[in-house]
């Protein structure tokens, strides 16, 4: 356990020193915190430059009159689809006619 200094002399001289070790670790860390930024907006700029070109397109998908990016396709399937089958339906169960339940679980 180290001991209390002695004289208001010592005292005054320990608490500069950590008044300046303080002030370091302060300098220290805003400089530790602008390099991680730096590095951080170097590789938001490296990817958004490399995403350009899919951004591009996306964008160029989305003004096409009735295109969706994520089926290129799109015309063709509709085409493929007008031949009267079926794509998508509600339905709803009609009993028939017997008072059982038409929950096959509840058997």
């Amino acid at each position: 356990m180290p001991s209390r200094p002695q004289s208001p002399l010592q005292r005054v001289i320990y608490g500069l020193l950590g008044a300046v070790f303080l002030a370091g670790m302060l300098f220290f860390g805003f400089f530790i915190f602008l390099a991680a930024a730096c590095v951080a907006l170097v590789f938001g700029i490296y990817v958004w430059f490399k995403t350009r070109t899919i951004r591009k397109q996306m964008k160029e998908n989305m003004q096409s009159p009735g295109a969706n990016p994520f089926m290129q396709n799109t015309a063709e399937k509709s085409q493929e689809s007008s031949d009267g089958e079926i794509i998508d339906a509600e339905w709803e169960e009609v009993g028939s006619g017997d008072k059982k339940s038409s929950d096959p679980w509840k058997q």
